[in-house]
């Protein structure tokens, strides 16, 4: 078990390993929700183009960190709402966040249901709200939907270039009637029996439609309609996320823009604020502990 604090740099580790290795994988379901490919042989190997093709476009799409460089800076606010399994509506709220660079930044969740506040200025973390850890299911869909829609392009490029680690191909499928390209990747030492960890769906103008993420308790399906451009990146802005027996979550940026001097003042934690809870890692065979750690400069 490792025990690690609440910040952002680890939030987005936690995204990137969901979203490239399948943490828990299983078998994906086929259907004509999403656009899913079978098994591969264990001796497989990736299509040169396809890998060239998944390791740019995980550049441009998302907020996350790429190859290093500093962290964007912007002001972005969203509307969400909570889906049941039946598609209806349980839960409305915002999603708001300012980041003036790595180590200054406020985030908010604020609904009926949950509410938090997420402080950065210059030193570990303060919270405010109903919960002092990490964003419950399904309001954490909403990170994934920002910041690594496409996982980790420095994961991708390890497991696909340098250890080959995983697999990627493509083919083209139809989604909804549309057609579509779509990138499959298998991580061989997981198990490529059970097929695809992630496949990632473009439609004819190479902009992404669908990323389908074979994780358990229920295939993660995210549907994205609108994408806005910012800063050479593109960030889904009308997101839908799908999975079977299990909340949905859907995503509506109304804008994004840089910060201003005006906003410095919000990085300031409020007096009633607390350290956040620490993360806790359950890893195989394993009790270690790792003390808190402070957000680390770019």
């Amino acid at each position: 078990m490792r025990r690690i604090s609440f910040v952002r740099p680890f939030c987005l580790l936690l995204v990137a390993a969901v979203a490239f290795a399948g943490f828990a994988l299983q078998s994906p379901a086929q259907g004509a929700s999403s656009a899913q490919q079978g098994p591969l042989a264990p001796t497989a190997v990736s299509d040169p183009a396809a890998v060239n093709f998944l390791l740019d476009a995980a550049r441009h799409y998302g907020l996350g960190p790429v190859n290093g460089a500093p962290a964007l800076a912007y002001k972005l606010k969203a509307q969400f709402e909570v889906l049941a399994p039946d598609g209806s509506v349980t839960d409305r709220g915002k999603y708001e966040e300012i980041v003036k660079d790595a180590l200054h930044s406020r985030t908010t969740y604020e609904s009926n249901a949950f509410k938090q506040t997420k402080f950065f200025n210059g030193g570990p973390a303060r919270v405010t709200g109903s919960r002092a850890g990490m964003p419950p299911d399904p309001y954490n869909l909403i990170i994934l939907a920002l910041f690594q829609p496409l996982g980790s392009e420095a994961a991708l490029r390890r497991n696909l270039v340098l250890e080959k680690q995983a697999v990627v191909r493509s083919e083209n499928r139809e989604i909804a009637g549309k057609p579509v390209r779509c990138y499959a990747l298998t991580v061989l030492r997981l198990s490529p029996s059970h097929g695809p960890s992630a496949t990632y769906c473009f439609n004819e103008a190479g902009t992404l439609e669908q990323t389908t993420l074979a994780v358990l308790p229920s295939e993660i399906v995210l549907s994205v309609s609108r994408t806005i451009e910012y800063q050479g990146r593109q960030i889904p802005a009308e997101v839908e996320f799908r999975r079977k027996d299990m909340p949905g979550l859907r995503l509506h940026v109304e804008s994004i823009e840089p910060p201003n001097g005006n906003d410095d003042a919000s990085f300031v934690a409020l007096p009633e604020a607390v350290a956040p809870d620490p993360i806790v890692v359950h890893l195989p065979n394993s009790s270690v502990q790792t003390a808190p750690i402070a957000p680390i400069a770019k």
